[in-house]
């Protein structure tokens, strides 16, 4: 038990290190993990944070040199991680307060880590950075609040013939902003439900128009999608 206190910042920094790399690998393989219940992960991820965070603190009397050294760099590893998440995590619409949330919990976690320096010329920096995050967050509230006077729509879906494949029309209105219509199309067949969510195959995005542009999608075959009478691959 002893030996675990001692190294509770390693044992931590090399776990969100590993679940970060998988986060990436998730998206770079074409996927992403669609929660059954976005404010369960973000409660969740932020009682992890939040708790991992104090135990660090709480253990730094007893850490290792190479665990003080992993306590130091925590925040950025942890930062990491939570921006990793957002390339693995689809919240499906309901960003907005998964992400206040997780958010929140990222910058408290970080600013506990902080903590474990002893440095004054450290926590100088630390003080500028959070003085400097001020109007960041005052501009990502800016950004929650006036994105909610848009509007996304799927107006149209169609299914592959064999029932793998699925396309679909998004039209996104950002009223004085302007808007756009899209086409997507996705595997549906590599899908993989879990009790807690689904792994999903990312849908790939196959033509942006105009906003209040009509598409026509019509399969020709189980691979081939054709779009207002463009042709695509979707195998």
């Amino acid at each position: 038990m002893q030996s675990v206190k001692r190294n509770f910042n390693c044992f931590l920094g090399g776990l969100l290190i590993v679940l970060s790399a998988l986060n990436m690998l998730l998206y770079f393989c074409g996927y992403c993990f669609v929660p059954s219940n976005c404010a369960a992960l973000a409660a969740a991820y932020g009682v992890f944070a939040l708790i991992s965070a104090a135990l660090s603190v709480g253990y730094r009397s007893v850490k290792t040199k190479r665990s003080g050294s992993f306590g130091r760099i925590m925040p950025v590893i942890l930062l990491a991680f939570t921006v990793s998440l957002f390339f693995a995590v689809d919240f499906d619409g309901n960003a907005v307060c998964a992400n206040i949330v997780i958010i929140i919990s990222a910058v408290a976690a970080a600013l506990i880590f902080f903590a474990v320096s002893d440095s004054v010329k450290m926590k100088n920096v630390i003080i500028n950075i959070c003085v400097g995050m001020i109007p960041a967050a005052l501009w990502l509230w800016f950004v929650f609040i006036f994105s909610s006077f848009g509007e996304t729509t799927v107006t149209q879906t169609a299914p592959s013939p064999d029932e793998t494949k699925e396309a679909w029309v998004v039209r996104s209105d950002q009223g004085a902003l302007g808007g756009d219509t899209s086409v997507y199309a996705r595997r549906v067949d590599r899908d993989l439900e879990l009790f807690c969510g689904t792994f999903k195959a990312r849908g790939r995005l196959l033509y942006s128009g105009g906003w209040g542009e009509e598409y026509e999608l019509e399969w020709i075959d189980d691979s081939v999608l054709s779009v207002g009478g463009e042709l695509y691959d979707v195998g």
